[in-house]
């Protein structure tokens, strides 16, 4: 079965996906998610973040996009 998505991207208040946002976004279930400055602390946690966004939705592929102007 399929799940149904909204046409909607959301964004991370900080740098891990904490309770509140879980339930939120599992409920809304959104298109994807953009990551700004303030979700970026390295490499690894950047990986684990991804990781965790792509596991509230393993049925289906969710868009991560990255608004890297604040990061230049």
């Amino acid at each position: 079965m399929k799940t149904q998505t909204s046409n909607i991207i959301f964004g991370l208040a900080g740098t891990k996906l904490d309770g509140k946002e879980k339930e939120f976004f599992l409920k809304a279930k959104p298109l994807g998610f953009i990551l700004f400055f303030r979700n970026v602390e390295s490499r690894e946690q950047l990986t684990a973040l991804t990781k965790s966004l792509k596991e509230l939705f393993p049925e289906r592929k969710t868009f991560i996009f990255v608004d890297n102007v604040d990061m230049l």
